[in-house]
């Protein structure tokens, strides 16, 4: 939100397997709404959103997950555009790493140890 000046912002993460929501968190300007209607999973997939939103999505292209970041259109820059790809595709990666059976399995492993 200090980035931007928006009056609200939504981060999505999908599986594109099946197209559902794997975990989704937004945030507001004081006591600013934020109306979801119209924001389907398969609306960001298929770039099919109200003109008035803008979506930023993750890279690469292989994961079978996708991070989504919508805002208002607005006065933003070009330079905060590319600042927001990064932070959202950096979300998809903290997601798989923090998602993975691996890191399950040490953390749980190192409960036992201590």
């Amino acid at each position: 939100m200090g980035i931007i000046n928006s009056d609200w912002v939504l981060f999505r993460i999908i599986d594109t397997d099946n197209n559902k929501t794997l975990s989704e968190y937004c945030q507001t300007r004081g006591e600013k709404i934020i109306s979801k209607q119209g924001i389907s999973n398969k609306s960001l997939i298929e770039n099919k959103l109200p003109k008035n939103y803008l979506i930023i999505e993750s890279t690469p292209e292989n994961f079978k997950i996708k991070t989504y970041c919508i805002i208002l259109k607005g006065n933003i820059a070009e330079n905060q555009i590319v600042l927001i790809k990064t932070i959202t595709s950096n979300l998809s990666m903290l997601y798989l790493i923090f998602a993975s059976d691996y890191y399950k399995n040490s953390r749980s492993k190192n409960k036992q140890l201590s």
